[in-house]
């Protein structure tokens, strides 16, 4: 449940000489001038405030309940535009269990992630920083059936309530209260000229103690929760590394999965395969970390590091290969667009996969 802060049981604004009260700036506001507002700005949009701030950490819960069961789908995003690093995670909880989550920082040529509470070490030697506000509101119009934070929240039903708003002028800050027959709603306010920092909705059918949804918001002017870079600091790269009893974090492999290829035809008993980086890949590592395996039979029959770019193996039963690997983008670097080719005389049907040396792992197996 959110602090309410007490202060004056006065409508209207406080007035002092030390503190000007200007229209809509008052402490405590009143119910019309936060409408007003609400009206006003018309919805919370993270991506809005990501264009404004270039410190931003926003945080969002949703909770239902199915059959009785309650589920909750947390997401968390920050960044920090002046050094290019980004965070990102999310959780799915399902009846207490978990059963989903990761967290990914990234922007920089040091990568971190954490699946399932275990932290792993990465690499992206040619980083192309985005804003990942910006990126993830472009995913979410490229693939909109899929899971996407909700960082954008309408202020339309909030205007037509009756509020109580208690505040503590000295830190800008105060909470609005409203209910109605189903829910009832909390609004953090900060700030001489009032922003929303955080909004709590409360449904009595799910639970009377934990909000239904709940987003908050930090940047630099509220820097309350701007903390997940400095969690990796403190605590990832140290207190985690004593806590294991190792000196450094376990490798992640570079995150490839071979899709379906883009061509594959047999002529004059020749099988040629060919495929294609996607566009997706957005961590590159150096073409020498990686070695390029043809899998039969679930074996490895041949295989070329892909710093070699070229390669022909013929084995024992007469089965011969050439792999092509085709460095069209970033030289040197294993990244999108980069093309494979392989031919075989080989009747059996194969496969790709890629090991990544570094890594000591597959890169299609999971942590």
């Amino acid at each position: 449940m959110v602090s309410i802060l007490l202060s004056a049981s006065v409508s209207g604004c406080l007035q002092t000489s030390l503190r000007p009260c200007p229209e809509n700036t008052c402490f405590p506001l009143t119910g019309e001038a936060l409408n007003s507002i609400l009206k006003e700005k018309g919805e919370f949009d993270a991506l809005q405030l990501s264009s404004e701030y270039s410190k931003l950490n926003v945080r969002s819960v949703t909770r239902y309940s199915e059959d009785g069961i309650i589920g909750t789908v947390s997401w968390q995003v920050e960044k920090d535009d002046l050094n290019e690093l980004r965070y990102i995670s999310n959780q799915i909880i399902v009846g207490g269990i978990i059963f989903g989550g990761y967290e990914i920082w990234d922007g920089g040529e040091e990568t971190y992630s954490s699946i399932s509470g275990n932290y792993y070490s990465g690499r992206d030697l040619s980083p192309n920083y985005e804003d990942p506000f910006v990126e993830l509101a472009r995913l979410a119009t490229e693939n909109p059936n899929e899971s996407w934070p909700p960082f954008r929240f309408s202020y339309s039903e909030l205007t037509k309530l009756s509020w109580t708003i208690t505040g503590d002028a000295f830190d800008a800050f105060q909470v609005a209260h409203a209910s109605n027959e189903t829910h009832e709603i909390y609004l953090e306010i900060q700030g001489i000229s009032p922003i929303i920092v955080g909004i709590e909705i409360y449904t009595i059918e799910i639970s009377k103690e934990q909000p239904s949804f709940s987003i908050s918001v930090s940047h630099e002017d509220w820097n309350s929760n701007l903390e997940a870079f400095d969690l990796l600091e403190n605590y990832v790269k140290n207190k985690y590394l004593k806590e294991q009893g190792i000196s450094e974090l376990p490798k992640n492999p570079v995150p490839f999965i071979a899709g379906p290829p883009d061509e594959l035809f047999t002529s004059d008993e020749i099988t040629t395969m060919g495929g294609t980086i996607p566009n997706e890949m957005k961590h590159e590592v150096l073409l020498s970390d990686i070695t390029l395996h043809i899998f039969q039979d679930n074996s490895s029959v041949s295989s070329m590091n892909l710093a070699n770019s070229q390669k022909n193996i013929t084995s024992e039963d007469g089965s011969w290969w050439s792999i092509m690997w085709y460095d069209n983008t970033q030289s040197e670097l294993f990244s999108a667009l980069d093309k494979y080719e392989i031919k075989t005389n080989s009747p059996s049907i194969f496969n790709i996969r890629v090991y990544d040396n570094w890594a000591e792992s597959w890169t299609d197996t999971l942590i």
